[in-house]
């Protein structure tokens, strides 16, 4: 991610106006905008992966669902969830339910998670959620 912009998260708090801001400087190579999603997780940034996200989907860019392992735990809150994951490419109910199998995700947030799995698998698989064996 280039310095300028990770100052600009660094500065920025969580908005409309911030997320406009981080849509008008996203890489226009789709690799290259995921490994901002990616650097953003790995550097526990939610304020980062929030605004690089949200900004991705403003444009209708595509947000990979692996994003949401680690991304629910970097999630602000339900609804900033909600939004993401039912928005992201991807088998998203496996990586969801992945991202909140160490309970720190408070229980309004998990329910909300849960019901966008089965919203999702109902639009997409006929209300089948698939399970991958590890």
């Amino acid at each position: 991610m280039k310095p300028e912009v990770r100052e600009f998260i660094k500065q920025a708090g969580f908005g409309a106006l911030p997320v406009e801001q981080i849509a008008t400087v996203l890489p226009d190579d789709e690799l290259e905008l995921d490994e901002w999603i990616a650097e953003t997780i790995r550097e526990h940034d939610s304020m980062g992966f929030h605004l690089v996200t949200f900004a991705a989907l403003s444009r209708e860019r595509p947000v990979d669902a692996r994003h949401l392992f680690i991304g629910t735990k970097l999630s602000g809150g339900s609804l900033y969830l909600a939004a993401i994951a039912l928005r992201v490419q991807g088998d998203m109910p496996e990586y969801l339910i992945e991202g909140l199998r160490d309970g720190v995700i408070p229980p309004t947030a998990q329910a909300l998670a849960l019901l966008c799995i089965v919203f999702w698998c109902d639009e997409r698989r006929s209300g089948i959620q698939r399970r991958k064996m590890h």
